[in-house]
């Protein structure tokens, strides 16, 4: 009974519940593992079984009830050799349902499902699983919800996709029939035409309800609804089966022949007999469909290079990643990160991921670090590496992880990465490291990985007058490098010939062939080294520029590195504007595979007998001065209400003094946000107080002065000084004395001779000490498996010994759209990464790379 009760309790899920029922939310494993996936009941995450995400979610967040969810592929039945000549039929188009395209089938055509609810229980330590019958309760009525509802990564996908609905001017005029027989309407099951009991459409005018269309290979059902249509020209209809009580529907409309909002449709259904609170869904939208089959593509099961098959490879660090919608941006972004050894380190092994790991969060696809460490493992374990199989000659997909969670997480506030377009590479590295940096930063965590990509540069600025010079530092992530003059008129020359034997096509009536006019220029594209792009980056440019000393406006600017990073990332910029269109630049460019010395970038420093100016302010944001705030007093007002809210009287201080006193409803909801803020204790700083601070600190830095500890007695020290001492002996007979005045003074009469010995001594010891505890930190992060403990951007890192280590290629011609593909350097061998397809690289190019990632040797 008590049993029965607990189940009484369980929410049936609606439309907008999002639930994980197709993978685990903390690892790779699905619902295709022997086990499957446990789907809690209470909160609708999705645990594994095989790593017991599901048991130990279960038991610490006391819900006990999941349904375990597990597939199997349905066996191979044996067809006549009619149906293999059928199924063997040659793919002509690259679409979808269409003659001469892509027939994949749906997942209820090629699997089986599982379903059991378990009871999960605790006793004396001992876990216990129950299965329960799925009559007890509501249980059936729960499980029939799950079964239908689109799972929660299909549903972000769906609401992402490209094609967006929208209202039309035939939906927004539906002129309804009177006198709808709206008693046979609820009573049909099937096509009026013909038996069909799935896949029906109703006319939102009069409510006749037809089958689908019939597909050009003699699938799907027999076209009743269009001919409806054509023969009474109501032209919108909804497809019964996907109306959900939340007002959401798959309108049609035939005239425009596409997907449609129907903003009216509660009133049109209504006015058709069907009342939409009590609608629920049972069939998949188109939208779902066609994601399900894009999805489930394979564009080419081999990988070929000029005729030959690329030998496919696995193991750990080998796992390929499926392409889920324009995502190979992101794959080859993430396959060239983790396999570095900073990303390794902090998200796959080392201590502190253990214990990350051992942590139970109750939404673990929310969480950045726990999905970074879901990527890392998935990448680096193995586990989800498998080798590609031949079944009856026919090439099979090799095992791979998707990085739907991740995509989702990070793209979520953008609004390009959000979208299921395709993006640029180099944006998203940059956007992702960000983010990353953001998230170690917040924790103070100090194995941040992205530390490794940077470095200083040096802007030289020499004016062509008086010949002083100005240098400025600025920390950078990446080079990006843009071609020398004489690349870009080779190139002008090539896109002349292009545009004139296009226009030579057009005027004969022939279609123009892009890929015969890159293979007939392949031999005459223009050859670049790395070098050369790095030494056009260093080499100096005149550019227009007052000088304040002899007011000429020439000077002379060039860019030299002043650190070296421990991975140096390279972006080139081959793209260009030709007749106002973003054209990619064809060329070779040769990387180097061997080792390669980049000395000649680094600054040397400021050179002999040079004259210097002050550096004018930079005009970044972040160096802009702003306006201080005037001294205000914390409303009072506020501040109590706050406190009686039970916060702290400090922070309630904090709360309206950063909103301006603007109210209580505003100051509380800045405190709310800002309650994980490390420093949400500390006393509230006036922007003035900040920059005395920041003046001060740079003032000890000029001065070589460190911090020892007795600066803090600065303000009580001059109490001291009217008995005739120094200020600085002062400070420091306090800091011996921890602060207490009077043994302070007995300690500079009874060694006023040895004190300034004794600060020399003191502040040499605790230098020493400091020095000790930085060496015994970067031990300990060495033993945690941190390897990434000396990497400091303002650090003097000379060394500029470099070894590619792997790089990102765009594909195709176009710089919107195009393919991304991974090289990295495993072992003594190169792998190509192409979405879920790994293989070994024998004849290694980099004539299409974009972004390269070197390493400091």
């Amino acid at each position: 009974m008590e049993l029965l009760n607990k189940i009484q309790n369980l929410k049936i899920p609606d439309h907008n519940s999002y639930i994980h029922k197709e993978e685990c939310t903390e690892c790779f494993d699905s619902i295709d593992n022997e086990k499957g996936i446990e789907v809690c009941l209470h909160c609708y995450n999705g645990g594994c079984v095989r790593h017991n995400h599901g048991q130990i979610h279960a038991i610490k967040f006391s819900h006990p009830f999941s349904l375990n969810i597990r597939r199997e592929l349905k066996p191979e039945k044996e067809m006549t050799e009619e149906e293999k000549e059928k199924e063997e039929k040659k793919i002509t188009k690259l679409a979808i349902g269409v003659e001469g395209g892509f027939k994949p089938k749906t997942d209820e055509e090629k699997y089986d499902y599982f379903y059991q609810v378990h009871y999960w229980d605790k006793d004396n330590e001992k876990i216990n699983c129950l299965d329960i019958d799925r009559s007890q309760g509501k249980i059936e009525k729960i499980i029939e919800a799950i079964i239908f509802s689109s799972g929660a990564t299909i549903k972000d996908e769906v609401s992402k996709w490209e094609n967006q609905k929208l209202p039309c001017v035939h939906g927004a005029n539906i002129v309804q029939e009177e006198n709808v027989d709206s008693e046979r309407i609820l009573k049909q099951k099937t096509c009026t035409e013909c038996e069909f009991t799935t896949n029906l459409w109703m006319c939102m005018s009069c409510g006749y309800i037809g089958c689908g269309r019939k597909q050009w290979d003699g699938s799907g059902a027999n076209d009743h609804g269009y001919m409806h249509y054509k023969k009474t020209g109501h032209g919108v209809v909804v497809k019964l089966g996907t109306i959900t009580p939340e007002g959401e529907a798959d309108v049609h409309c035939y005239q425009c022949d596409k997907g449609i909002i129907d903003d009216d449709l509660t009133k049109h259904l209504l006015h058709l007999g069907l009342r939409i609170s009590e609608q629920k869904k049972t069939e998949k939208t188109i939208s779902e469909l066609e994601l399900e089959k894009t999805l489930s593509l394979d564009f080419g099961s081999a990988l070929m290079k000029d005729g030959k098959k690329l030998i496919p490879i696995c193991g750990p660090g080998l796992t390929g990643m499926k392409n889920i919608g324009n995502t190979c941006y992101i794959s080859s972004v993430l396959q060239s990160l983790f396999f570095m050894e900073p990303f390794r380190t902090r998200y796959y092994s080392g201590k502190r991921v253990q214990r990350e790991r051992e942590m139970v969060l109750p939404k673990p696809e929310t969480d950045l670090g726990c999905q970074l460490r879901k990527i890392a493992f998935g990448i680096l374990s193995g586990e989800y590496s498998g080798e590609v199989v031949e079944i009856d000659s026919e090439e099979k997909e090799s095992t791979s992880i998707s990085p739907r969670m991740l995509k989702n997480l990070i793209g979520k506030d953008h609004p390009e990465f959000s979208t299921m377009r395709q993006q640029d590479a180099m944006e998203f590295l940059t956007y992702f490291l960000d983010k990353i940096h953001k998230l170690e930063h917040k924790y103070k965590y100090k194995t941040d990985p992205t530390l490794a990509f940077d470095f200083k540069v040096k802007t030289r600025l020499e004016c062509l007058g008086c010949k002083q010079v100005r240098y400025k530092s600025e920390n950078y992530s990446n080079l990006s490098l843009t071609l020398p003059s004489k690349i870009i008129d080779q190139v002008s020359e090539t896109l002349k010939k292009k545009d004139l034997a296009k226009k030579e096509c057009e005027e004969k009536g022939e279609k123009w062939n892009e890929y015969e006019f890159q293979k007939s220029i392949k031999n005459d594209l223009p050859e670049i080294t790395i070098e050369e792009l790095l030494n056009h980056f260093v080499s100096p440019e005149v550019i227009e520029l007052n000088c304040e000393s002899c007011k000429s406006k020439a000077f002379k600017k060039n860019y030299l590195l002043e650190t070296f990073p421990e991975i140096l990332t390279i972006h080139i910029r081959s793209f260009i504007h030709w007749n106002w269109v973003p054209t990619k630049v064809l060329m070779k460019l040769k990387a180097g595979f061997d080792p390669i010395d980049l000395s000649f970038l680094l600054n040397s420093g400021i050179e002999k007998n040079e004259k210097t100016q002050e550096i004018e302010k930079n005009t970044t944001t972040q160096e802009k001065k702003v306006e201080k705030k005037k001294r205000i007093e914390p409303n009072q007002e506020i501040v109590n209400a706050i406190v009686n809210f039970g916060f702290p009287q400090n922070q309630a201080i904090k709360a309206a003094l950063s909103t301006n006193n603007a109210s209580t409803e505003i100051a509380l909801n800045w405190l709310l946000e800002h309650q994980q803020d490390s420093d949400i204790n500390d006393p509230f700083k006036f922007e003035d107080e900040d920059e005395k601070e920041k003046d001060k600190n740079e003032e000890k830095k000029k001065g070589g002065e460190e911090e020892d500890g007795m600066e803090k007695y600065a303000e009580i020290a001059p109490n001291l000084t009217m008995m005739g001492f120094s200020l600085e002996h002062c400070k420091f007979a306090l800091y011996k004395s921890d602060g207490d005045m009077e043994r302070a003074a007995n300690f500079l009469f009874n060694y006023s001779q040895d004190i300034d010995s004794m600060i020399i001594n003191e502040r040499e010891k605790i230098k020493k000490e400091k020095e000790k505890e930085k060496e015994k930190e970067k031990y300990d992060r060495v033993q945690e498996g941190d390897e990434n403990v000396a990497i400091d951007p303002n650090e003097k890192v000379l060394d500029g010994n470099y070894q590619l280590s792997s790089y990102i290629c765009h594909l195709g011609s176009n710089a919107s759209s195009g393919h991304y593909v991974s090289y990295i350097k495993n072992d003594d061998k190169w792998v190509l990464c192409n979405d879920s397809k790994i293989v070994i690289e024998p004849e290694n190019v980099t004539d299409g790379a974009y972004i390269l990632f070197y390493k400091r040797k």
